[in-house]
């Protein structure tokens, strides 16, 4: 396995399998690897006809949600570099890492009450009735191993946030290593805490 996109073309052979499990507090909702899969190539053909071009680099500024993921794998579909924002950042954080990463558009949310008030920009909760009828996306970005999959801002404790690059080959390798480490079953469930745009 060499990029991301291998991994997003077997979620086809898990069909009805579930991928995600939300909870809003009260209620839980089941997302299966097909819902993900098709969602995902819809949200990849309404990028496309927003303008957004394999390489371009994409802010995510919203919180956990099943649509973060539908809208990073649509991403990776598309050929794009992810540049995840944490949710809890201002605005001013946000615009400086939309500016210092070149990104061309931003997926925020309307959670946030200091967003930005920018054109190239969609509200992540209104992706689900924008892409509702949209066809899914027969495009397959054919990247490399060395590939920008990911430019992540960090501070660490201090500073202003650097970005860093990382390959389809950088995250691969980590998977890689957690697998050859930890025996996975398919029956096992992860419970995520940190945010999505935490690595």
């Amino acid at each position: 396995m060499q990029t991301l996109l291998e991994i997003f073309e077997e979620f086809e052979t898990r069909g009805s399998a579930t991928a995600l499990v939300y909870r809003t507090g009260v209620r839980r909702f089941k997302y299966s690897y097909v819902w993900l899969r098709i969602t995902a190539l819809q949200v990849s053909t309404w990028l496309e006809q927003q303008g957004i071009a394999p390489g371009d680099h994409v802010v995510i500024w919203a919180p956990n949600s099943p649509w973060w993921c539908v809208v990073y794998w649509a991403l990776v579909v598309r050929g794009c570099v992810v540049v995840p924002v944490d949710f809890m950042s201002d605005a001013a954080r946000a615009q400086s890492i939309m500016q210092h990463s070149d990104s061309v558009f931003i997926i925020q949310s309307i959670y946030k009450v200091d967003r930005l008030e920018i054109d190239a920009s969609v509200a992540i909760e209104e992706l689900e009735f924008l892409v509702a009828d949209a066809p899914c996306s027969h495009y397959r970005h054919q990247a490399s191993s060395e590939d920008i999959a990911h430019l992540m801002y960090t501070s660490g404790t201090t500073g202003d946030p650097k970005g860093v690059i990382l390959t389809h080959k950088n995250i691969i390798a980590n998977l890689q290593q957690v697998t050859s480490h930890i025996r996975i079953e398919s029956w096992y469930r992860f419970l995520s805490l940190l945010p999505l745009s935490h690595m």
